[in-house]
């Protein structure tokens, strides 16, 4: 594996870790009182979803890309195609990564902070 394909690992792995907390502090919220004690839990088990979507997404791609390469056999056609889509796939993981943080650090702040749980 090389690096940029670690470095996709990383990110993406945390990405969905930090949905998955998200989505567990969610869940957990309820703990500061009980208004809007279904939406917490529906909401909870979303974020966890997409962290599993996440997580889910970035094991295939990693299999897929390591199977290209190794029955490749010098097409550069198909390897030009893969890198345009890890590219805006980086991106993507990017941005999911940027967000679940945001979103995490505002729901600590709500819980911890506020001691209201987060939607309610």
């Amino acid at each position: 594996m090389n690096v940029k394909m670690k470095f996709y690992k990383i990110v993406s792995y945390s990405a969905a870790l930090s949905y998955v907390i998200l989505g567990c502090l969610t869940i957990g919220s309820i703990i500061n009182g009980t208004l809007g004690l279904y939406i917490n839990l529906i909401m909870g088990i979303f974020f966890i979803a997409i962290g599993y979507y996440l997580y889910a997404k970035a094991k295939s791609i990693i299999i897929l890309i390591a199977n290209v390469e190794t029955l490749n056999n010098g097409k550069q056609v198909i390897m030009n195609s893969i890198s345009r889509f890890m590219l805006f796939e980086k991106i993507f993981i990017l941005i999911s990564l940027l967000l679940g943080i945001i979103f995490l650090s505002a729901a600590i702040s709500r819980v911890f902070g506020e001691n209201v749980p987060i939607f309610g």
